[in-house]
């Protein structure tokens, strides 16, 4: 098996401080666990954007230990946030999402999808600046813009539903999940919740989730989320920046598109 060890502060060759994280790979699969790090990683260091958290090396192959040298951040990511407050308030998920998107749409020019994004991924870097984390299982999309095969990868509560059914995944799964991750800082609930992993995929891919504004949130969202959260993905935003400009949209009180909301879009 693989996972990731301890996590270490050190410099690079640049003098740059940077966090450094070490890779245990360890039984008969981990030659080609490895050889996947370094893809994935490499994927990883190709993106350069503020909103995306920096990668200033990568292990060489023939490393005796994988690593990966990372931007130092100093805050913490939203899911520690949400643990201690329920909900996040409104004009400061509006500025996260609108941020992430930007992390995100960079991403989508460079044909790669993030396939894991959730509130653990998302950090808050010195108060001011939202980074997204962990590339690790992302991949570059194929000429048709497209993913397929290598199983179901993502976290359910934010994993799309065509990824949960292990059908074709592109960038709008990531849209989805910025979509199901604003629905959770808004309402202090996840969409879906199962007493197990089975019946959680099952409500992903068939159950519409509970109306926000059932739950508190001013009307004027429920549209939008509608749309980001739509269960078959030609019917969600074109982009993460499309749907981040409708959301601080509704959330000023504005709406000059005109939303096309999947129908049972919502449970209530």
């Amino acid at each position: 098996m693989a996972r990731w060890g301890r996590s270490t502060r050190a410099s690079t060759e640049r003098g740059r401080s940077a966090a450094v994280k070490l890779l245990n790979a360890r039984g008969a699969a981990s030659e080609s666990l490895v050889e996947r790090f370094h893809r994935e990683m490499s994927v990883a260091a190709s993106l350069d954007a503020p909103n995306i958290v920096r990668v200033f090396e990568v292990s060489k192959p023939d490393a005796p230990v994988p690593y990966i040298a990372m931007e130092l951040l100093r805050g913490s990511d939203l899911a520690s946030r949400l643990r201690k407050e329920p909900r996040l308030p409104l004009d400061e998920l509006a500025v996260m999402v609108d941020q992430v998107a930007r992390g995100l749409e960079v991403a989508r020019a460079r044909g790669v999808v993030h396939r894991d994004l959730k509130p653990h991924n998302l950090f808050l870097h010195d108060n001011a600046l939202w980074k997204i984390l962990d590339f690790g299982v992302a991949k570059v999309m194929d000429s048709e813009g497209t993913l397929t095969g290598e199983g179901i990868v993502g976290t359910p509560q934010y994993m799309a539903p065509e990824q949960a059914s292990g059908g074709h995944v592109t960038h709008l799964a990531d849209v989805y999940a910025l979509g199901a991750i604003a629905y959770r800082c808004l309402t202090g609930r996840s969409p879906f919740k199962g007493k197990d992993l089975a019946e959680l995929v099952y409500q992903v891919v068939h159950t519409p989730p509970i109306r926000p504004s059932m739950l508190g949130i001013p009307p004027a969202l429920d549209d939008v989320l509608a749309v980001a959260m739509a269960k078959d993905p030609r019917r969600r935003f074109p982009s993460a920046q499309s749907f981040a400009q409708a959301f601080v949209a509704a959330r000023r009180g504005n709406q000059p598109l005109v939303l096309e909301v999947p129908p049972s879009a919502w449970t209530g």
